[in-house]
């Protein structure tokens, strides 16, 4: 079994989750990634919630409420759009194959994806601007260090890129943090007091506690019952000189793995693990697309505009390469959130070169 599914604790799911761990188990699809995508496409689309408001499976959902499920998916791209209709549409088709769905008939076939639609209102909602991530983060039941992944996140750093970002590479009088793994020349991206105040609240835990709770899993959807005792969850940290500290269960490797990363991140996700039901839970994905709008609102603040230069040097502050497609996507989304039209002007080079 991977080892994001190993770390699903039946616990601590309810039974239509289970459902969709189950089919990933049997499923037996070779690649780690594939089984987060499908997990994460199914949990961060909100079908988790429909399904509970519903009172049944997904595979018990009509082709009406399978669109309308699609269509409630929190997101612009029509491409998230089709991978969640794919994912669906696996699951659906375990289901069947295994009776679940007494009608013989997989609901997702025969969808047009002409009916898929985009939710504007959700999408407006993924900018998650930093005094809201700062109130989301006060209380995310996690150590300093696990949230410490968040905080990088929403200052648009990339999963890949966090382990391998040392003490030293923030630069506290100029407030940058520099990235230079993988890089041909060092990313060097704008953080400001409150990224260096959780810099430190990081470099000075070494350990996180947590009191836990007696659980006994006898659930009908649960083959084997069993008891476990939780008296106390307990982690200690290395520190090799990176900001994200391995824990001391790792072997001596200095460096947590990316994998590891995504499942604190999960972990950090879950509803349980956040106090206050109106928060919206973390997500890298908005957090990261959330810092390149912070930087456009900045630009349209100080200049009363925002051009497609101003798109192009954002995007270059965050990739090596600068596409036209990235560039279109960020200005579509921009205009949307802001409402304001982003002015269309040729390159400094371009300009340059017809002076």
């Amino acid at each position: 079994m991977s080892e994001f599914l190993e770390l699903l604790d039946i616990s601590k799911l309810n039974e239509y989750q289970i459902n969709k761990r189950n089919w990933l188990v049997e499923s037996h699809y070779p690649a780690e990634r594939t089984n987060i995508t499908y997990w994460r496409a199914l949990e961060d689309n909100r079908i988790n919630f429909l399904e509970k408001a519903k009172g049944k499976d997904l595979y018990d959902f009509s082709t009406p409420e399978i669109v309308e499920a699609i269509n409630y998916a929190p997101t612009i791209k029509m491409s998230s759009k089709l991978v969640l209709k794919t994912v669906m549409t696996k699951y659906n088709q375990w289901a069947l194959d295994r009776g679940h769905n007494p009608t013989g008939i997989n609901p997702c076939d025969g969808i047009d994806n002409k009916d898929l639609k985009v939710n504007m209102t959700a999408f407006e909602m993924s900018y998650v601007d930093l005094d809201y991530f700062y109130d989301v983060l006060k209380v995310v039941q996690a150590s300093d260090v696990d949230k410490m992944i968040l905080v990088m996140a929403r200052y648009g750093i990339k999963t890949k890129d966090m382990a391998y970002i040392r003490w030293e590479d923030v630069d506290r009088e100029n407030k940058t943090v520099s990235l230079f793994y993988g890089y041909n020349k060092p990313l060097i991206l704008p953080v400001d007091d409150r990224f260096i105040e959780w810099v430190d609240k990081a470099k000075d835990e070494e350990g996180y506690k947590r009191e836990g709770k007696s659980i006994e899993v006898t659930g009908k959807t649960v083959k084997v019952k069993y008891k476990r005792i939780q008296k106390e969850v307990s982690t200690e940290y290395e520190d090799y000189g990176y900001i994200l500290k391995v824990t001391e269960k790792a072997k001596g490797e200095a460096i947590v793995k990316e994998n590891t990363i995504r499942n604190r991140v999960y972990e950090m996700s879950k509803v349980k693990t956040i106090d206050d039901k109106h928060l919206k839970r973390p997500n890298v994905r908005d957090y990261n697309i959330s810092r390149r709008y912070d930087l456009l609102f900045d630009i349209l603040d100080m200049n009363g505009k925002v051009t497609t230069n101003d798109i192009r040097k954002v995007i270059g502050v965050f990739e090596e390469s600068v596409t036209s497609n990235k560039m279109s996507h960020l200005k579509v989304n921009f205009e949307l959130i802001s409402g304001q039209e982003v002015e269309t002007r040729l390159t400094e080079n371009k300009e340059k070169t017809r002076g």
